[in-house]
């Protein structure tokens, strides 16, 4: 059930955001630009970064929360976010901006952007799967 409250929630702030503010929801992009310039016209991102930080805390009140341990070290962690980040930049976007939005939308630019993430996700855990 909770999955299904979450593909609904995604769904409905992904609409509000586009119906009302005209936006497509590519987290690593509102990101980038509040860093950049978090004086200007931000509002709407700080409000999005703060939900996305928010979310979970106000979800613990009503659900428990699966308790996990992180077993990779610091290094490989931050390598794997650089590298994350950097597949980001390069594709112009993330999988919520093209995964989720630009599908939904037929943008054969992020059909493409999504199988290329899909297939290097694929291989790389298949890779790591029998390496570690």
């Amino acid at each position: 059930m909770e999955y299904i409250l979450g593909g609904l929630g995604i769904g409905l702030g992904i609409s509000i955001l586009i119906l009302f503010n005209g936006k497509i929801l590519g987290v690593s992009g509102i990101i980038r630009g509040f860093l950049q310039n978090p004086v200007a016209e931000n509002g709407w991102r700080f409000s999005l970064i703060l939900g996305l930080i928010l979310s979970p805390m106000l979800y613990q009140l009503f659900y428990d929360l699966n308790t996990f341990e992180i077993l990779s070290s610091p290094l490989l962690l931050i390598a794997a976010g650089f590298l994350v980040g950097l597949g980001a930049s390069l594709s112009n976007g993330c999988t919520s901006g093209h995964s989720v939005c630009g599908v939904s939308r037929l943008s054969p630019r992020s059909i493409l952007a999504t199988l290329i993430m899909m297939g290097f996700a694929f291989v790389t855990f298949n890779v790591l799967k029998f390496i570690l």
